[in-house]
C-alpha cells in the first residue's frame, strides 16, 4: 500500500500532482483556499503513484492486452480539470484520474555520473 492510503480501482490512476505555490518565500499568501483548489484542479503534471487493476493494461489494435504506456514513478501530463482531488493519509493532495486522461509521459534521459 502507498503512503496516501488511497487505492485506485478499475481504470483509475493515482497521481501526486506537482505542488501549486501557496505563498511567496517571504510568507505572503498568494491565493485564498478556493483559488488554491481551482489552481490545483488546473494542474496538469505529476507523478504516477499507483494504477488501478484495469489501468495497468490496455488493448492493442487486435484486442489483445498490452502493458500500459506508464507505470508508477513516471512523470506524466494529464488533462486539465480531470479527475478528483483527494487528501491522503500522509497530508498530501492526490488526484484520481481516468487512464484515458493521461496524455503523455515525460521522457527523462539518464544522466552521466
Amino acid at each position: 500500500m502507498n503512503s496516501s492510503g488511497i487505492r485506485p480501482i478499475g481504470e483509475q490512476v493515482l497521481i501526486l500532482p506537482d505542488e501549486v505555490p501557496q505563498a511567496t518565500e517571504s510568507g505572503i499568501q498568494l491565493m485564498t483556499d478556493a483559488e488554491l483548489d481551482r489552481h490545483e484542479l488546473g494542474q496538469t503534471e505529476g507523478t504516477v503513484i499507483e494504477l488501478g487493476s484495469l489501468a495497468a493494461f490496455t488493448k492493442d489494435g487486435n484486442g489483445f492486452p498490452v502493458q500500459s504506456e506508464f507505470k508508477p514513478l513516471d512523470r506524466v501530463v494529464f488533462a486539465k480539470y480531470s479527475g478528483l482531488l483527494m487528501d491522503g493519509l500522509d497530508g498530501r493532495r492526490y488526484r484520481l484520474v481516468d487512464r484515458k486522461d493521461i496524455k503523455g509521459v515525460f521522457y527523462v534521459e539518464a544522466q552521466n555520473g
